[in-house]
């Protein structure tokens, strides 16, 4: 006879059991993505220093989202775009860059708009817009807010295709330079008052730096002789009382030891006393012995 699934698993439910299953597998290492070489990619602690990721390849010292421990996902030192990136990839390269150059600058409890705002920031000062750097960024960094070829690509557009309207513009931007620069040429003479004019001002500036800096030093002078003769009053004061203390000291001393020398000398004459009135006390003895010896040897 069959038993039903329900009898012998009355606290079963199916909904429950697939997200359980969906979570283990998350951390199942055979779920784990490959590189080209066929072997799992390595886990790397935050502590440890990460190797600059090679442009050429995607063979770096990338790790997707699905293997880093669940331990190390929550202490891991981690910002906004972190979560927000379902491939995990492009997030971890952001990290690493974001550790070595952000990082250390904001704190834990910033807001996910201010360091997105400070990554962004940074990408646009690290990889510019010039041709190699962009075709780098492209290569390294695949978020499509982090430059203008991204944002192309994002929309189907192909590197190559979009790499030729930028140097159309490019072009058609250094025309209009030139362009510009032809109709602004002066003449020699309105160049020499330029010129002049030019240096009269870096005089001027020159010379006001220098007054500045006169003043700044002439102050810092003034300011160290000040804290010098207030030091050299403050350890006189200090000395002046360290003198006194030790003088009222040797005075004690010299009164206690004069004490003890006079109580000394007083117990030495009361002992000195003493001997000489027992040795009396002696002589009286034997004296009155000899007397009574002699009296009685007459009376006989």
């Amino acid at each position: 006879m069959k038993t039903s699934k329900s009898k012998l698993r009355p606290n079963y439910d199916p909904k429950l059991y697939a997200l359980e299953e969906a979570e283990k597998a998350k951390y199942d290492p055979q779920n784990f993505k490959r590189t080209h070489a066929g072997k799992i990619k390595t886990f790397r602690s935050k502590h440890e220093t990460v190797p600059v990721h090679n442009r050429n390849t995607h063979s770096g010292n990338i790790r997707t989202r699905q293997e880093i421990s669940f331990r190390d996902y929550q202490s891991s030192f981690s910002y906004g775009s972190f979560y927000k990136n379902s491939k995990g990839q492009n997030a971890w390269l952001q990290e690493v860059r974001y550790q070595r150059i952000v990082g250390d600058k904001l704190k834990k409890n910033q807001s996910k708009e201010e360091v997105d705002a400070a990554l962004k920031e940074w990408h646009k000062q690290r990889w510019g817009t010039t041709r190699a750097l962009l075709r780098d960024s492209m290569r390294v960094v695949q978020n499509e807010n982090d430059s203008a070829g991204n944002r192309a690509q994002g929309q189907g557009v192909s590197f190559e295709a979009w790499m030729k309207t930028y140097d159309k513009k490019r072009k058609a931007a250094t025309k209009t330079k030139r362009m510009k620069k032809r109709k602004e040429i002066k003449t020699s003479k309105e160049l020499k008052n330029e010129k002049e004019k030019k240096l009269k001002e870096r005089e001027s500036q020159w010379l006001q730096e220098k007054l500045e800096r006169t003043r700044i030093e002439n102050m810092r002078r003034e300011r160290e002789k000040t804290e010098k003769l207030e030091k050299e009053q403050i350890q006189n004061r200090e000395k002046s009382v360290k003198a006194k203390e030790a003088m009222k000291k040797w005075l004690l001393r010299k009164q206690h030891e004069a004490m003890r020398k006079r109580q000394t000398e007083q117990r030495k004459d009361i002992l000195m006393k003493e001997v000489r009135e027992e040795e009396r006390k002696r002589k009286w003895q034997k004296k009155s012995y000899v007397c009574a010896y002699s009296t009685s040897r007459f009376k006989k």
